[in-house]
């Protein structure tokens, strides 16, 4: 019997294909890395890879619970009840902890880099922040815009979003208050706050008062700081 040999060899070389194509989409485990990175289908580019590594009581992203390990998408809501708590990390070497009755919203592309919060305290150890988005991260509440750079800090909005409790914990932090275009810097080594008061068009702001407690000590950053696998040196000015 004469063999087609030729017919054999197309099939073969057919499943081959087949068989590498499917190797470039999908993980040893068989999940989507494009998905695990924030991916799309019609090939946007990815978010940075941010994950929640620490929760405790209710952690909710757009509504929905969160756990650990779970991806943090670009632009989500993010909330914590009154027992809540939350850390994420994202690029490897920045690290945000969210207190209870939290609720603010990130965006972390390559692009652009912010955090939007509307109540609640936030505290961050930021070490790599991407070039592509300047380097910095915006931090945006009722009362202003800071752009924080290689900096340790601490942001606490009232419940009425009236009042924003801002700590540099450590580095450097420009502000622009709400209703002005000229910027304030406040740089420190070790916690330096300022409290503006007001919304929209009409914001002040003074050193905060030193019985006022946003209940942030050297132990919170030096622990977030140890997520990230980093110290804090309270003696110097974090660039």
């Amino acid at each position: 019997m004469k063999k087609n040999y030729g017919i054999v060899a197309i099939l073969a070389i057919t499943v081959l294909l087949l068989a590498s194509c499917h190797g470039k989409s999908a993980g040893s485990n068989g999940v989507s890395t494009e998905s695990i990175r924030g991916g799309t289908a019609d090939g946007n580019a990815a978010a940075p890879f941010a994950s929640i590594v620490y929760f405790e009581g209710s952690v909710t992203q757009d509504g929905k619970a969160l756990a650990i390990g779970d991806g943090i998408r670009d632009g989500a809501l993010i909330e914590t009840d009154r027992d809540g708590l939350a850390e994420i990390v994202f690029d490897g070497k920045n690290a945000l902890s969210i207190g209870p009755s939290a609720s603010l919203r990130v965006r972390l592309s390559d692009l652009e880099k912010s955090v939007n919060v509307e109540r609640g305290k936030v505290t961050a150890v930021l070490r790599k922040l991407n070039k592509l988005s300047g380097g910095k991260l915006d931090v945006r509440t009722p009362s202003l815009v800071a752009g924080v750079r290689g900096t340790s800090f601490c942001v606490w909005v009232s419940g009425t979003a009236a009042e924003t409790y801002f700590c540099t914990c450590n580095g450097r932090i420009e502000f622009i208050p709400g209703g002005t275009s000229e910027s304030v810097i406040a740089e420190a080594s070790h916690h330096e706050a300022l409290l503006f008061t007001g919304t929209g068009e009409t914001v002040s702001f003074v050193p905060a008062p030193a019985d006022m407690d946003p209940r942030h000590v050297d132990a919170d950053l030096e622990n977030l700081a140890a997520r990230i696998g980093e110290t804090m040196d309270w003696s110097v000015v974090e660039e």
